[in-house]
């Protein structure tokens, strides 16, 4: 389909693998897809990227390398546990919106040296 004379990619077997690997690369990079487009467009010239093409691939480019649990909190606290055993410290500093501001993590070693000093 011609779109503002660019030609409208709405299916992956649409897409050469050259674009495909920028798509894949871009999501690993947390591009948003707006700007994916824009990129896309910007690189790929005379092609035109469908928006919901885009999505579905981002998610399912993420959900390959992140996992289908986008938040990762149960296994973050789990592995918090497992590095609180044997003296060690796991903190997660909260932000005023309840988002994870920082985590504090310290050996036993590098604790007991920072109360001595």
């Amino acid at each position: 389909m011609l779109l503002g004379g660019k030609i409208e990619i709405e299916l992956e077997e649409m897409l050469t693998p050259e674009e495909a690997d920028y798509i894949r690369e871009s999501s690993i990079n947390c591009i948003d897809v707006p700007n994916m487009q824009v990129n896309l467009e910007r690189k790929f010239s005379g092609r035109s990227f469908h928006f919901k093409l885009l999505h579905r691939m981002r998610t399912r480019v993420l959900d390959n390398e992140y996992g289908t649990d986008g938040m990762q909190l149960k296994p973050l606290f789990e592995k918090g546990q497992i590095i609180c055993q044997d003296g060690r410290v796991f903190e997660i500093i909260p932000s005023d919106d309840f988002r994870i501001e920082s985590i504090r993590c310290q050996t036993r070693l590098v604790r007991e040296c920072a109360t001595i000093f």
